[in-house]
């Protein structure tokens, strides 16, 4: 808009910004421009931008003040909520009846996944086929609602692995090193594969996260879930009772 500004770019590994800020002794933002890539072909992007600013202006304490509607309810932390969440997931409920959600890879070849894990090794995912279940869950370290279901997800795999049952918590675009001290911190013994440019995840149509995905020996995706369950634990555990039948499931 005519105006003489610096352009400053600041990147994280999830959003970049772009701010444009008046040149002179006046460094007002001009404009800021947010970008956040959610999948390899959705691009979110807002743009806030600045006219007719006013250095006299003197805005009153209560132009930025707030009062909560009386039936707000103050959380501290979100963290706090989610241990409490977790703790109720873990008490199983023998009444589950397993369902199936309606998804494109129900019952469909499940697509091949070659990735570094974090001990140095590799998930080599045909290597599994006409021998064990395998689970697949989408997360990363950010993600609360990942954080929550990780422990249940190895809970009840490590109970089903006499029986054939393989486990994989496949990181989104992360630093291994980063990886590492979250598993460290967390005191969590699982195997984590590295999708480090999110082709995996975009093979297996990952648009929000946790996505977990159960694959029976034949490779064959018979269950996918995204999000947290509160009822996770007792229904993946009904979950892979069915899917080591073998048998064709429905969607419902």
């Amino acid at each position: 808009d005519g105006v003489q500004t610096n352009h400053l770019r600041l990147e994280s590994h999830r959003v970049s910004y772009d701010v444009w800020v008046d040149a002179g002794d006046k460094p007002w933002v001009r404009k800021v421009q947010a970008e956040s890539t959610k999948h390899k072909d959705q691009t979110q992007r807002i743009i806030v931008t600045h006219y007719e600013m006013n250095g006299s202006a003197k805005p009153s304490a209560a132009t930025f003040s707030f009062k909560a509607p009386a039936s707000a309810k103050e959380i501290p932390s979100f963290f706090g909520q989610a241990k409490e969440a977790t703790k109720e997931a873990a008490a199983p409920d023998q009444s589950v009846k397993v369902s199936h959600s309606a998804n494109p890879l129900l019952n469909k070849p499940a697509p091949e996944l070659s990735l570094d894990t974090v001990g140095g090794g590799k998930l080599d995912l045909s290597s599994y086929k006409d021998k064990n279940v395998v689970v697949l869950d989408f997360w990363a370290t950010w993600c609360p609602p990942c954080r929550m279901s990780l422990p249940i997800l190895s809970e009840v795999t490590k109970a089903y692995e006499d029986k054939g049952v393989k486990f994989f918590a496949i990181d989104l675009k992360e630093d291994t090193s980063k990886v590492k001290e979250f598993l460290k911190n967390q005191n969590l013994d699982i195997n984590v594969a590295l999708d480090k440019d999110g082709q995996a995840a975009g093979k297996y149509g990952v648009q929000s996260i946790p996505q977990s995905v159960i694959i029976g020996k034949d490779g064959t995706v018979r269950v996918v879930h995204v999000g947290f369950n509160s009822n996770l634990k007792a229904r993946l555990a009904a979950e892979l009772d069915e899917a080591l039948t073998g048998k064709e499931v429905v969607a419902q």
